[in-house]
């Protein structure tokens, strides 16, 4: 049986490179868009005695203006090594000014609901989200952006 005791963190150490890939086609009509990618393509890794493989995951979304100011997209994610969750999400925008986002993730043990609100102008563009995370605490995330 091996120990790492007494080990350096340079006797532990490892490298790997990985590869993200993804495609997107866009439509004229409603603006539809079909994209792809598979994430964290790599060889196997191994740390100490145990040898894993980065989370290969591999993706598919649809997205579409579904109405005037009103877009819609659907996303199916499927990890090597977990199960496949599917994602909503809409974007209701006011004026090219404010933009009302709300998504769902399911299913999830963790994040289930997700609101937000974006408000743009001149150049300057704030955004701030809510994710309920169940059992643990709900997370709030906050973005700007100053576009010359």
């Amino acid at each position: 049986e091996s120990s790492d005791a007494g080990k350096t963190s340079e006797d532990l150490k490892m490298n790997t490179t990985a590869f993200d890939f993804g495609l997107m086609y866009q439509m004229d009509w409603k603006n539809l868009m079909v994209a792809m990618s598979a994430r964290n393509f790599s060889e196997s890794l191994k740390y100490a005695e145990e040898q894993f493989e980065l989370p290969l995951t591999f993706r598919m979304g649809v997205s579409a203006d579904m109405a005037e100011n009103l877009s819609v997209s659907v996303v199916n994610e499927r990890p090597r090594d977990y199960f496949t969750t599917y994602r909503l999400g809409v974007e209701y925008s006011l004026m090219n000014m404010l933009d009302i986002r709300a998504g769902y993730v399911t299913p999830s043990d963790e994040a289930g609901i997700n609101l937000g609100v974006g408000f743009k102008l001149a150049g300057l563009g704030v955004d701030v989200s809510y994710t309920d995370f169940g059992v643990f605490d709900s997370v709030m995330r906050f973005g700007v952006q100053y576009t010359l």
